[in-house]
């Protein structure tokens, strides 16, 4: 089974905690495991954990599998899960799973096949977010884990991996579950460029793509032989700011910048209807709880140069940065958006960046440029992983975002929980132009 994907760079790792792109996130859910992960109706089950209990949401015990083996056939057990999950917690941790990790003040075995992990306070949804790709479990090693030797206990064995152009693995005789993994081999392939993408999955030359042009959906689904998978769910396109560097310091800018773009329009013409307008939080429609009383923020020029002129400001003059490596049409909407600005005297300079290494160079580097969020499964997954972003911005690099329609493509093992307050929370936060 050969799989193309959009993402990939040559700058990617595959340390847990820094894998930034969605061929870095297939990748390590086909070699290694998380201890439990989100099924499709949306509720947690179970993986490399059994089964978890908890009487006061605080103190989590997890029954690991027993028999589980790495591909190296060294068994699985409760000291490599503390040490996978430690990996998240070190005092300068970069990982993108600290939040989340840090929650935790107590991490230990309780026997070779169990394990209990004490929360600073009580997190009911503690347990799906362990599904997350960055808790994959890997072999302890030393102080550490040895996540260099990509030895995984998925249903994969990784045998060849370029950063940013192919990896091949072939499937694992001795995989620990029998629903999954039934290719004997499987190729991922980084085709960057869209046309060339699907002109690979139409003559045949992979098996599944992802990132599929909106232009062509309706021309693929006329072919023979293939089937365009579309699915609600929180990924979202934005253009975030960061608040630490003019002229986004200042709120009103911000606020100047969420009334000068034209969501509708940009679901419209870019994405072509595949997806909703959002409303300046990360929080959607297909999460459980989002909050739709919330007024809409809408398109208005006049409003922005009011804005403008309570920042002391007439005009203002911006370089927005943008790659197809952000999403599929982030440069149209970048060129569309220039458009939409100009009547709030607000000049947009659309800068096409380089696909390779944007997520390096240009994310969280430059002032304001194209981007997509995930989603995360639960309301204190998003809320812990969103206020790091923020935090960051009175340190190294917060974000405001504004944000635009996005096409309802997530994996399918995402899904969507959220609450009301946490909704407001972030908006206020943000002050993000979401659309989900």
């Amino acid at each position: 089974m050969v799989l193309a994907s959009r993402e990939g760079s040559t700058t990617d790792s595959t340390d847990p905690g820094l894998l930034t792109n969605s061929y870095q996130w297939y990748l390590a859910y086909a070699y290694t495991s998380t201890l439990t992960e989100i099924l499709p109706d949306g509720s947690v089950g179970p993986a490399l954990a059994q089964a978890w209990d908890s009487s006061d949401a605080k103190t989590w015990s997890f029954k690991l599998r027993k028999s589980v083996t790495f591909h190296s056939g060294k068994p699985m057990t409760s000291a490599d899960v503390v040490a996978s999950i430690h990996h998240h917690r070190t005092k300068d941790s970069t990982s993108f799973v600290a939040p989340i990790a840090k929650q935790i003040v107590e991490l230990k075995a309780d026997g070779p096949h169990a394990v209990i992990m004490k929360l600073a306070q009580p997190n009911a949804d503690f347990p799906a977010s362990l599904n997350t790709v960055g808790f994959t479990i890997y072999p302890a090693s030393g102080n550490g884990i040895d996540w260099q030797s990509r030895d995984g206990t998925g249903g994969y064995v990784l045998k060849e991996h370029e950063p940013g152009v192919r990896s091949f693995l072939t499937r694992n005789p001795n995989y620990w579950r029998d629903d999954r993994a039934f290719a004997d081999e499987v190729e991922f392939l980084t085709i960057a460029d869209a046309t060339a993408r699907i002109n690979a999955l139409v003559t045949g030359q992979v098996n599944a793509i992802d990132a599929v042009d909106l232009k062509t959906v309706s021309m693929l689904q006329r072919q023979s032989g293939i089937t365009v998978e579309e699915s609600a769910g929180p990924l979202h396109y934005s253009f975030p700011m960061r608040v630490d560097l003019d002229p986004f310091k200042d709120v009103n800018v911000r606020l100047a910048m969420k009334h000068a773009i034209n969501r509708q329009e940009i679901l419209d013409k870019i994405l072509l209807g595949h997806g909703t307008i959002g409303n300046d939080t990360p929080i959607g429609p297909s999460y459980r709880y989002y909050d739709s009383s919330l007024p809409q923020n809408t398109y208005d020029p006049d409003k922005a140069k009011f804005h403008l002129k309570k920042a002391g400001m007439s005009s203002l003059d911006i370089d927005l940065s943008t790659s197809e490596a952000a999403f599929a049409g982030a440069t149209d909407a970048a060129i569309l958006f220039a458009e939409q600005a100009r009547p709030a005297s607000i000049n947009i300079n659309v800068i096409r960046e380089p696909y390779d290494g944007y997520w390096d160079k240009i994310w969280l580097k430059k002032p304001i440029c194209a981007a997509y969020w995930g989603g995360y499964p639960t309301e204190s997954e998003c809320w812990l992983l969103v206020m790091r972003r923020a935090h960051r911005g009175m340190t190294r690099s917060g974000l405001s975002r504004i944000s635009k329609s996005s096409a309802s493509k997530p994996p399918p093992n995402w899904t969507r929980a959220s609450g009301k307050r946490c909704t407001a929370n972030c908006r206020r936060l943000f002050g993000t132009m979401a659309a989900h």
